[in-house]
């Protein structure tokens, strides 16, 4: 893994991530990427971070979260359930704090430079190194390592296999290094997809013999990963065919307290945090230390002469009164859709503005204007 490097402070970073509209986002979502986009957007530091550099992100519009419905469309999607879960995105992200007057919150469609940048990356990233990507192989279940046997895959399985699925890592890179990013909030399952852009970055640099792209770099996520409440072994997705499973930043406090209450733990009396063995009570643990911001070994000595009826029964708060606020502001947010196309709008100017000077500046270097 590459290591999280800071820049001096006098140095200005740029933060750059997108979250796709896939529908309202859940708990595991929400503590493993966008409460980071939060703390990172609100002047936080690198906190938790394995080094004692500390680099404050300070400076009007450095940090840019945007809607990436581009990438979307890898699956099937009808137009009308695409329309409205931008809107509904964009007025979460509004929901849960973010700021289009501390940050640069926009729609990645809404900025054609996104693909025209893609297409100058994407004519200098081998297939190769695109055929390893493991969300490749998981999302399509091709196991092959052999390059060419991907090659001479047979037609029905070709024909199931699109470019856009295969090549929107690119896509990613561009839009990170359109706008200069130096640093990408991701969590340990993206570190692959960070390294290709880095990978990316620097073999156009190395081709125009001047470091003209950014190569960024990882901040990695400090929150415990959320795990599925059914199945504490697994990651908690919104794609589960259980709805238990999962707790929706819109969820009510009825429905909370129902799927806490039903989640997984084991026959071991008192609270103990073993990920391995007790999957289940860690996993309660580690959303009540996300929701509260208490120490995963603190709450455990805590709760350790707790009955899980006692745990769950606090979780069950602790998200409730978390959440509660955001989804107040989304429904408040989403009834003003004249209000979310004028965030729309506004911040895909400003975000184009940047833009337009790195993807001119590529495309004289690689002779397409003067």
């Amino acid at each position: 893994m590459m290591p999280t490097r800071h820049l001096p402070a006098a140095v200005l970073p740029r933060i750059v991530s997108g979250i796709q509209p896939t529908g309202i986002p859940h708990i595991g979502n929400y503590f493993g990427s966008l409460k980071q986009w939060l703390d990172i957007q609100n002047e936080s530091t690198l906190r938790k971070q394995r080094t004692n550099e500390r680099c404050a992100f300070k400076g009007q519009n450095q940090k840019l979260f945007f809607v990436a419905d581009l990438h979307a469309l890898t699956v099937p999607v009808s137009a009308k359930l695409l329309r409205r879960r931008r809107l509904e995105m964009l007025a979460m992200l509004l929901a849960i704090g973010i700021d289009p007057k501390k940050s640069i919150l926009f729609i990645q469609s809404d900025v054609p430079q996104h693909c025209e940048f893609m297409w100058l990356l994407a004519c200098n990233t081998s297939m190769g190194s695109l055929n390893r990507m493991t969300q490749w192989k998981s999302k399509t279940q091709f196991r092959e390592t052999d390059f060419a046997s991907f090659l001479n895959l047979d037609e029905a399985t070709s024909g199931r296999l699109k470019l856009g699925l295969f090549a929107y890592p690119v896509l990613q890179a561009a839009d990170i290094i359109l706008y200069r990013g130096t640093h990408v909030p991701i969590g340990k399952d993206q570190v692959q997809h960070l390294e290709l852009t880095r990978t990316i970055a620097n073999s156009i640099n190395n081709i125009l013999k001047k470091p003209v792209l950014n190569p960024p770099q990882p901040i990695l996520n400090y929150y415990s990963s959320i795990m599925a409440l059914r199945r504490p072994t697994k990651k908690m997705s919104k794609s589960d065919d259980n709805t238990e499973n999962y707790i929706l930043l819109t969820d009510t406090a009825s429905i909370i307290a129902r799927k806490i209450s039903r989640a997984l733990t084991d026959s071991i009396s008192g609270i103990t945090y073993d990920r391995i063995n007790r999957p289940g009570i860690s996993n309660l643990l580690a959303i009540l230390s996300a929701t509260t911001g208490k120490d995963i070994t603190s709450l455990s000595s805590s709760f350790a002469d707790a009955s899980h009826v006692e745990l769950k029964a606090t979780v069950a708060e602790a998200v409730t009164q978390c959440l509660g606020p955001i989804s107040e502001r989304f429904q408040r947010y989403l009834g003003d859709i004249d209000y979310l196309n004028t965030v729309a709008k506004e911040g895909a100017e400003q975000a184009t503005f940047i833009a337009n000077s790195e993807l001119l500046k590529l495309k004289k270097m690689l002779g397409l204007c003067f």
